[in-house]
Formats: C-alpha cells, structure tokens, sequence
C-alpha cells in the first residue's frame, strides 16, 4: 500500500507541474495576443482599380458611370469611390489610407472619412470659386502630393474580417489629366488588426488541456485521499490537496474573471456566500465544500462571450443580450463531460432560471431548477447588486434587501431569498468585506484567496 500511495502521489505532482506549465503557456499567450494587438501592419499595392490580393487588407477605386466631368477651363474631375477590403481572419482599426496624386489636384467634397491633404498655399482656387458652399474644402497642389483618408475618435470604423467599408470624394486634376491617371503611384493601407483569444485554435487545445489536467488532478487526488484513509498523515494530506483542489479551481475561474475587471472576485465571492448559505440550510461538510465550487466555475461560458459585448459599458441591444445569455449554454457545453462532479454543468446552465419560469435558457420553474443552482442565482444576483460595475455603482445595502424582497417568489426562491437577507442583516457580509479576522477560523482559507 506504501509503494502505491507513493506512486499516486508521484503523479500528483507531476499533474501539478503539467498544470504549472499549462497556466505559465496561458499567461505567456495572453501576453503575446496583447503584442499582436499593438502591433501595426502596413500593406502596399499598386494604385490601380480592381487590384485585389487574397489574405491581406487591400482597396479599389472606381468611377462611376456619369461621374466624370470637364471644366470651362480645361480641368477635368470625377467622383472616385472607394472601398477597402479585409480578407484576413481578424478584425482591422485605426485604418489609414495613403496615395501619391498628379501635382495640381482640387479636392471638392468628401464622405465617410476623415481626410487630409498637403496642399501648395500658393496656388489657391480661382476668385469665382470661392462663392462655393465647399469652398473650405478646395485647394489646388503644385507638387506630387500625398492624400491621406484617416479615422478618428469620432470616426473609427472597423472593418470586420473578410467585411469591407466605403469612402469617397470628388477630386479635380489641375491640368488636362485623364481622371484615370489621377492616382499614380503606390498606395498604402496601415493600420491595426484586433486579434481574440477564442480566434485561435491554441486557445481552445490550451483550455481542454487546462480542464483535463484539472480533472485528472482531481481524480488522483480522490485517490490519493482514499488511499491515505489508514495513514496517520491522512488529515494532513487530505488538507494539503484539499488546498491545491480549491487553488486549480480559484485559478480557472481567475482566468474567467480576467476577461472583466469589473468582475474581478466575483467568482470567488459567489463561492464563498453560497458555502455560507449551505451552512444556513444544515447541509453537511462536503455539500457546502460543493457548493463552493459551483459557484467558483458557474461563469465558466463567459469565455465564450466577445469582449465588446461583455464589457460594454451602455445598454445592451437585444442581440447583444442574447448573446451574453448563451454563456449558461457555453458553460454547459464546457463542463458536460467533468463526470467527477456532475451538478458543475447543471448550475452553469441553469443559474439564470427565475422561480417563476422567467429565466433562460429552459425557463424552468420553481422546483424544476436543481437546488443548487437557486441557491448559486441568489448569490450571483447579490455579488452583482454588491459590486461596482463599469455602468452604475454598487446598489445600497437596504435597496438590495428590497429587491430581494420583491423578488422573492418571482426571480428567488422564497427560502433561499429570505436566507440572503439574513446574511446581510446580521452582519455576515459586513464582516466578511469589512473584518475578516471575526470569520478567520471558518473562512480563513477562502478569504486569504479573495485578498
């Protein structure tokens, strides 16, 4: 029995430094993401019309059909409509657009951008223009000029992958040029890609390597446990894993919260309050250790969720909401095979249902909503009330006790909703944000991981 118990253990730290590594290739991938997203890419074309270049960011001019003038004075001008293309995997901002142009242009009018232009201050439109509306607008170069389109903070399109966007503008040559010669030489496109993490294939074999390292150290150290049941060593060891379970778990859930940092905790905190709330109810040693856990992974789906969605700080339109709601159906999807504890894809999936069947994604009711995952939705709805958001501030202890109130038997369970309210009200919660030393001997271990 020894010998086995060693080599169980021999394991265990091996899946430990798996795990180490593995967090240590997240950190250093997150890094790097950062990096490519500063990063500024430049691509170089030739200025003619239909030029196209698979896997880059590329434009196209043309003219339209009737959209070619000759002046009295021998100019002659056109409308040149513009459109830039984004055949790569990722997204494109801060886009900026530069062309060489024959010397002597006027520029008329422009849309959909935010241009500027080098012009010669000594060569100024005619006398008899300047009764023009677009008179502010018009200047004639002497000199190969370079024309920049560019966005701003009021003008910062993105163009998404494989999507493109339009921009024009009605130019004149200033001697007799063909409108078709008007752009004569390279032009440039420079401007930023913005890469997500969930674009990259790494990512996902990362996290189910992460997940499967995290069920195997939870097997072993089952194991481990069971095996150390007739040793004298057994309360030490069975604390010992107990902590490096709680640690693998609390890592995970930081990586969720990560993508927020108004919610940064919140998994822990919701963990913490329902352990507390397990107590409230009698339940036993090892269901209110459960109930810790669920709550640590019940946001778990988040990952799935965009983070211009997730961290907007306006309303939500209606899409945008039901996006963020399938998070309970992504969490679902991602713990359906942790067979070693089988209320975890439960309470991600249904932690959003309303007792009075007004939730989602099932709208089950009442009773049909496993009990954990009430007690984990009263939880969450309290840390989100408790907590600073990026659009309003944490709501004031006796509005939250309202809510409660009002919403018991409608979003809560009445038992689990009056319980929450008892926590505040005696004090639990305070002492638990504000003194920590009065829970030291119950929640010192959970309380040193929240810091």
């Amino acid at each position: 029995m020894k010998k086995s118990v060693q080599s169980k253990f021999s394991i265990i730290k091996a899946l430990l430094c798996v795990l180490a590594f593995l967090l240590l290739a997240a950190m250093m991938m997150l890094f790097y993401i950062q990096r490519l997203n500063r990063r500024e890419f430049v691509y170089a074309q030739e200025s003619k019309r239909g030029f196209k270049k698979e896997g880059s960011v590329h434009a196209e001019t043309s003219i339209p059909e009737g959209k070619h003038w000759h002046e009295g004075d021998g100019r002659q001008g056109a409308q040149y409509d513009w459109t830039i293309y984004n055949d790569t995997d990722f997204d494109f901002t801060g886009w900026r657009v530069k062309a060489d142009c024959i010397p002597g242009y006027k520029v008329d009018s422009l849309w959909s951008g935010k241009f500027s232009f080098e012009y010669s201050d000594a060569a100024l439109p005619p006398f008899d223009d300047r009764s023009s509306p677009n008179f502010a607008n018009e200047r004639y170069s002497t000199k190969d000029t370079i024309l920049v389109s560019a966005p701003d903070e009021d003008y910062n399109i993105v163009i998404p992958a494989h999507g493109f966007i339009k921009f024009g503008m009605v130019m004149y040559t200033g001697k007799k040029n063909s409108p078709d010669d008007f752009f004569k030489g390279p032009l440039e496109i420079s401007g930023r890609h913005i890469y997500r993490l969930r674009q990259f294939k790494s990512f996902w074999f990362l996290a189910a390597l992460v997940f499967l390292t995290l069920v195997a150290l939870v097997i072993f150290v089952s194991i481990e446990i069971g095996l150390r049941r007739q040793s004298e060593e057994y309360e030490k060891r069975k604390k010992y894993y107990h902590d490096i379970i709680i640690q693998a778990f609390k890592t995970f859930a930081n990586f969720v919260d990560a993508k927020d940092a108004y919610t940064r905790g919140h998994s822990s905190r919701v963990g913490i309050y329902a352990r507390e709330m397990g107590r409230r109810l009698n339940l036993n040693e090892e269901e209110q250790e459960t109930l810790y856990w669920e709550g640590l992974m019940h946001d778990v789906g988040k990952i799935t969720i965009k983070d211009e969605i997730l961290k907007k700080p306006g309303a939500l339109t209606l899409e945008e909401f039901n996006t963020i709601k399938n998070h309970t159906i992504g969490g679902y999807k991602i713990l359906k095979d942790f067979t070693s504890m089988q209320t975890l894809k439960d309470i991600a999936l249904s932690h959003h249902e309303r007792y009075d069947g007004s939730g989602y994604p099932n709208g089950l009711k009442g009773k049909e909503i496993p009990f954990e995952a009430r007690i984990i939705g009263v939880c969450d709805s309290f840390d989100a009330m408790n907590s600073d958001r990026c659009y309003r501030m944490r709501l004031p202890k006796e509005t939250i006790i309202e809510e409660f109130r009002r919403g018991a038997g409608k979003q809560f369970d009445p038992q689990l909703s009056e319980i929450m309210i008892q926590m505040i009200e005696d004090g639990w919660i305070d002492r638990f944000s504000k003194e920590p030393d009065d829970m030291k001997q119950d929640y010192s271990e959970q309380l040193e991981e929240l810091e």
